[in-house]
């Protein structure tokens, strides 16, 4: 006796529909295991994108301000070398001042200890045409580097 042939449709449909599920889970739970990068490396390269955009790197040319030493390798500069002049008006190897900035907490210039404000552009604009109070501006640095104010 043969088969119900409604049975073996729907069976062979079951059998194609699990297959196909089967794969789907494989890839999902191979994607969820793909290496993402940790949120701290993440951050440092936002950060690093900030420096940039705060402070953009240039090329050292004789004779311009800021000096002709690197005060954090102690290095001549030599022309064409990637420097980057800081807020202050002190100028590093871009390298040498990076590292600097992107070590943990470290928002100063390395010279003279001034603050170096790694804001977006658009923010410091709005900074600076607003009439910002101390508190009001504490307030914003504050929250974007994720503290609280006392």
């Amino acid at each position: 006796m043969d088969p119900n042939p409604i049975s073996v449709t729907f069976s062979d449909l079951y059998t194609v529909a699990a297959f196909f599920i089967n794969l789907l889970l494989l890839k999902l739970t191979l994607l969820s295991r793909r290496p993402r990068p940790p949120p701290a490396a993440t951050a440092l390269c936002n950060r690093a994108q900030s420096i940039e955009d705060t402070c953009p790197s240039s090329k050292f040319a004789a004779g311009t301000a800021g000096g002709d030493e690197c005060a954090v390798c102690l290095s001549d500069f030599a022309a064409g070398e990637a420097v980057r002049e800081l807020g202050c008006g002190h100028t590093f190897h871009r390298d040498c001042v990076d590292r600097w900035l992107l070590a943990a907490g470290k928002v100063t210039c390395p010279l003279c200890r001034s603050n170096v404000i790694l804001l977006p552009p658009a923010v410091v604009a709005v900074v600076d045409d607003d009439d910002w109070g101390s508190q009001q501006l504490a307030l914003l640095l504050s929250k974007l580097r994720g503290g609280n104010v006392t």
